[in-house]
C-alpha cells in the first residue's frame, strides 16, 4: 500500500453564474492535489495533515457555507483495499503504486 492518506473529496455548488465560478476554483485547487474520478469527485493522496489544512484553506477563499458543500471522506488502508470501480473508471498510479 502507498504511503499517505486516501481521501474521497465529494463537492456541490448550486448552477448559475456565481456557484460556476467558485466550482471552478474549487476544481482548480483540487486537480493541484489528486485526480478527478466522477464530475464532482476526487481522490487524494496527502502524506501530513498539513497538506489537508492548506488545501481547505484554499477553498474557503472561495466556499459560501450556506450554500456550497464539501465532504471529505479519509480512507483507512482497509478501506482503501476493498474499493470497487464498476463502469467507467480508471486506476491511477502513483509513485509506482495503484489506487481507484
Amino acid at each position: 500500500m502507498q504511503q499517505g492518506k486516501l481521501y474521497l473529496i465529494c463537492y456541490d455548488f448550486p448552477s448559475g453564474k456565481m456557484g460556476d465560478k467558485r466550482r471552478a476554483k474549487v476544481v482548480k485547487i483540487l486537480q493541484g492535489y489528486g485526480n478527478r474520478v466522477q464530475k464532482s469527485v476526487f481522490e487524494l493522496r496527502l502524506h501530513k495533515k498539513e497538506e489537508l489544512d492548506h488545501m481547505l484553506k484554499k477553498i474557503k477563499k472561495w466556499f459560501i457555507e450556506a450554500e456550497d458543500s464539501l465532504r471529505i471522506y479519509p480512507l483507512n488502508e482497509l478501506a482503501e483495499r476493498e474499493i470497487q470501480i464498476h463502469g467507467e473508471g480508471e486506476i491511477y498510479k502513483v509513485d509506482d503504486a495503484y489506487f481507484f
